[in-house]
This record gives C-alpha cells, structure tokens and sequence, in this order.
C-alpha cells in the first residue's frame, strides 16, 4: 500500500501524533515522559525545532510543532529512536515500541493554530483522565501557568496571540481552553483516515461527513 503524502517545509507547522502498535503502552510512568521530554528538548537544541505544544498519553502522544531548517525528518527520526532506545532500555524490552512512522498534519491556515493547540491540551479531558488540561502531569499544558521558563516551549509566541501583558494573557489562554474543542475541530479528527492537511477545505468535508451521520455542527469561527 503506497504512503500517504507527506507535506514538509521549513517554518510550517505541524501537528505530529504516533501510537503504540496495537494500541499497546509507549509510556510506563513518569521517567518515561522525562525521556519523552528531554527528547524534545534534544530536537529544539539540536534541529532547531520550535515546540508549542505537547501531550503523551498512555499510548500515543501529540505534538505540534514548527521546524526552522529542512530538517523535518531527521529530527522526528531522532526523538522517536531516542525514546524508543531509551524505553527499551529501562524496561529490558526490545523491538519496536510505534506502530509505524509518525503521521503529521500540516496545519495549513493560521486560524486553527490555537485551535490544535487546545485538542492537544485537552486530549486527557476529552479521555476522561482529569478535569482540566493543567492537571495532567504529561503535557505542555501546565508550562504555560509555571512560573520557571521553559526554553523549549514557545509559550511567549503562543501569548503573544491573546494579549501584550502576560498575566492578561495567560487568562485569556485559560479562558480558551476552557471553552473546549471546536465541534468541526472534534469531527476532523474523529475520521478514520485523518487528512495530510487541517485547513477550510478539508474541515468542510469533516463537516459533511458529520452531517451525513446525523451529526449538525456549526461553521468555525477564526481564532482571533
């Protein structure tokens, strides 16, 4: 069966998500997210890789990500080895920990940026693990309320989008998330076979698909 299309340019961003072969465990417990995390900072430092957000969950994870150079591959080639090398190694296990490669998403429209940051976010609601995005220990939900920087989560840019002061901002981005997922947000990723790009065209066939099932959802605003 061929490969779907990939798309990868420099400064595009993606939403980058893999899970564990037959839906089995990736992550174990907390040293596991600390391989998971200092992998990304590894591709931050490394590859320059702009991260924004990120979510692992039991078993399968999220990111989305930028990349600054045509280094796209190489550097998702490097933290999926790295943390599979890592995992394997704590838990005297071998072979492959994936399913598969990784499967990104280029998010193609400026508008539904803030809106894959919040399904990312919200990924442990949405499953019924807590209440709120900030409660969950393995995400990159919790950075944007901590207090220490965190060199490699671009939190300032993610502010920046809400309001010029920080502590406004940081309400602003609560408020947000709260608000929770976009209904057509919801039905683009409920497809069995998720498309190489998010953008108008693509929602709006999400869209159609939903209301064939019975399901009427209305149009998506653009974040401001």
């Amino acid at each position: 069966m061929p490969r779907s299309r990939r798309y990868q340019t420099p400064f595009a961003t993606y939403h980058v998500l893999n899970r564990g072969q037959n839906h089995q465990a990736i992550a174990f417990d907390n040293i596991d997210f600390e391989f998971f995390e200092k992998g990304l900072i590894e591709i931050h430092k490394i590859y320059s890789v702009q991260i924004y957000a990120y979510c692992l969950m039991t078993n399968h994870f999220h990111l989305l990500l930028r990349p600054t150079m045509d280094n796209f591959s190489r550097a998702m080639r490097h933290f999926s080895h790295t943390y599979v090398q890592r995992v394997n190694r704590r838990h005297a296990r071998d072979g492959p920990l994936f399913k598969g490669r990784f499967k990104s998403i280029l998010v193609g429209e400026e508008g539904y940026f803030l809106q894959v940051l919040r399904y990312i976010h919200l990924n442990p609601v949405t499953a019924k693990i807590v209440a709120r995005a900030i409660d969950y220990p393995w995400s990159s939900a919790r950075r944007y309320f901590e207090s220490r920087e965190t060199s490699h989560i671009h939190v300032d840019e993610i502010f920046n989008r809400f309001d010029a002061d920080r502590n406004v901002a940081r309400a602003k981005y609560q408020d947000f998330i709260e608000q929770g997922n976009r209904p057509m947000i919801e039905a683009f990723y409920a497809r069995q076979r998720l498309e190489p790009v998010i953008e108008s065209e693509v929602a709006c066939r999400a869209l159609e698909i939903a209301e064939r099932r019975g399901k009427i959802f209305l149009p998506v605003p653009k974040v401001p």
